[in-house]
């Protein structure tokens, strides 16, 4: 990660063998992590190993804990993290990835944050390139979504695709109520 970083690498995926020092340099190299640890909690939790090969499963139950711990670390260096996910897009898990926010929230930050980085945060990791997305400000997409709730009481609320009760796509609604 070390030497990525210093070869101008702007994100690390997973981030699982995220110390200190990489800590530090994230924030110095203003680079991000996007842990995507919603897909470790779940196939750790499920023991399944959905077609992975018997290696690739065996170093997931390795890195499990190693993985929180870098979570932790990031937070409490405040490096800026960004959500990404390697969820699955269709069948039972769709609708789900909002989970990933719940464990940013239980590895330190707090539901404001943990939005912000599903948010705000994503297009900082692509650059001046990224289409004008993640603020609520004029000149840039307006792709809201409401909820059923107050995430900032409940962030859960954001894990269940049910909970979702409006969606704006480029300010037009294309989900709920008119």
């Amino acid at each position: 990660m070390v030497a990525a970083l210093n070869a101008g690498v702007r994100t690390i995926e997973h981030d699982t063998y995220l110390d200190e020092e990489v800590a530090d340099l994230m924030i110095e190299k203003r680079a991000m992590p996007v842990p995507t640890r919603w897909i470790v909690e779940f196939l750790n939790a499920s023991g399944e190993r959905l077609q992975m090969p018997d290696y690739a499963f065996k170093k997931l139950i390795a890195i499990v804990d190693q993985h929180r711990s870098a979570m932790k670390i990031a937070i409490q260096a405040e490096v800026q993290i960004a959500v990404g996910t390697d969820m699955f897009i269709s069948g039972d898990h769709w609708g789900t990835n909002g989970r990933e926010l719940a464990n940013l929230v239980e590895a330190g930050m707090t539901p404001f944050e943990a939005i912000e980085a599903a948010t705000a945060n994503g297009p900082l990791t692509i650059g001046p390139q990224a289409l004008k997305t993640g603020l609520l400000v004029a000149g840039y997409a307006a792709d809201v979504i409401a909820v059923s709730g107050n995430p900032l009481d409940d962030i859960g609320l954001l894990a269940d695709a049910a909970n979702v009760t409006e969606v704006w796509k480029d300010g037009t609604l294309v989900k709920g109520a008119a």
